[in-house]
């Protein structure tokens, strides 16, 4: 009789202390959402994520395509999670109109279709966001240039949190003018994600005057861009502490890669400073510059870019690096290029490094190539450039 009461105690107590697994998340279906494709589920999504912000939990958005009419806002800590990703078919010109769903994505996969003039997602929050596990596409583009974007994350101010820890992981992102902006936020991670069919930028890292640390990192995705014009795949603007690693940039049929970027390092503010920055073991192909620094600055002299490390990178673009020339002298400074697998697709104009208003830079064992047959040029040093290193490096085809 004693075992018997002791088995029965016992398994009382596993049951009290058991979590239910539907205590565990707030269900968006259970609040009203069709993800029918068709009906308006913006306000069952919105009490979705108001109800797990309020109960301290998460968000879940089973399979199926919900439309939204307004933008779905996040003020405080919460995770939103779906069923995965499957895609769109065809990568395509942007706004071309060869952008649809993929047939079997209804039910296996959760997509969000944002109206054309609407953010998708809005976190507005010092709190730690997390989104993953599935996709927002936008089948009627916003025009270019309006920051329109699929996720945005804010900090609101301060001296603590400013969104720290936020993740972004396992989602898909097409067809809006940016893929991801993020502003004031220090220690995010954006990882094994998927862009493509942008019409400005995937994503983009922009912090306040004063915010000029970062300490984030873009690992493990990929960029495909089908934009018809100017195109980043990756701005940074601000912040420091970055790491952009093992990502793959490409372009998509017709698209304009004669002025596609991969990764851009492009301060706007005056006082900015982008430091430390590494960028390790990405492949770039069919760009025009894999990795670009452009001093935008209104004081150029004010802003700077140092510690930066490029190497193990697989590049076959125009150009692989560019610092283009400030006016002020030497805004970079403190910038290693070691390691990678340099070429180029263009003719004698091209060059695998091409290198004005920097200091202190070391070239070091790298491989430099031209895989069209024409010369074109390893390394070129322009205006107000000082200190440079050059060791190590091999050439090959007709590289001069």
């Amino acid at each position: 009789m004693d075992k018997l009461l002791g088995f029965a105690l016992l398994a009382a107590a596993v049951a009290v202390s058991t979590v239910s697994p539907a205590s565990a998340y707030v269900n968006a279906r259970d609040l009203g959402a069709l993800g029918n494709g068709s009906a308006d589920d913006t306000q069952a999504l919105q009490n979705c994520i108001n109800q797990a912000q309020t109960l301290a939990t998460s968000c879940y958005i089973p399979g199926g395509q919900y439309v939204i009419s307004s933008t779905l806002s996040i003020s405080s800590r919460v995770a939103v999670y779906g069923d995965g990703i499957q895609g769109t078919q065809n990568y395509c010109y942007f706004n071309q109109g060869c952008l649809y769903l993929d047939a079997g994505t209804t039910s296996r996969t959760t997509t969000i279709l944002p109206s054309a003039g609407i953010h998708g997602i809005y976190a507005a929050t010092n709190d730690a966001i997390q989104i993953r596990d599935l996709q927002i596409v936008y089948l009627s583009h916003p025009a270019p240039f309006t920051g329109i974007s699929g996720i945005v994350f804010t900090g609101t101010g301060g001296s603590n949190g400013l969104c720290s820890n936020s993740r972004i992981s396992n989602v898909l992102i097409s067809g809006s003018d940016r893929a991801i902006s993020i502003g004031n936020c220090v220690e995010w991670w954006v990882s094994s994600s998927k862009f493509y069919d942008l019409q400005t930028y995937s994503i983009v890292f922009d912090n306040g005057v004063g915010v000029q640390y970062g300490d984030w990192e873009i690992n493990d995705n990929t960029f495909i861009s089908g934009s018809t014009s100017a195109f980043s795949h990756i701005l940074i603007a601000s912040g420091g502490g970055g790491r952009i690693v093992g990502n793959k940039f490409n372009t998509a049929g017709s698209a304009n890669s004669s002025q596609t970027n991969g990764v851009y390092v492009n301060p706007q503010k005056n006082n900015t400073s982008v430091e430390p920055l590494t960028i390790v073991g990405n492949s770039c192909e069919g760009l025009n510059v894999c990795i670009r620094y452009t001093n935008s600055c209104p004081t150029a002299s004010s802003c700077t870019a140092t510690q930066g490390v490029i190497t193990g990178n697989q590049m076959w673009d125009n150009f692989d690096v560019i610092v283009d020339p400030s006016g002020v002298g030497a805004w970079v400074s403190g910038l290693v290029i070691s390691g990678n697998l340099m070429n180029v697709n263009g003719g004698s104009g091209a060059s695998n490094i091409n290198i004005s208003s920097a200091s202190n830079v070391n070239i070091v064992g790298n491989l430099f190539g031209n895989t069209t047959g024409q010369g074109s040029m390893a390394i070129v040093l322009g205006a107000g450039t000082s200190n440079v290193g050059n060791s190590g490096n091999l050439k090959s085809g007709n590289t001069q």
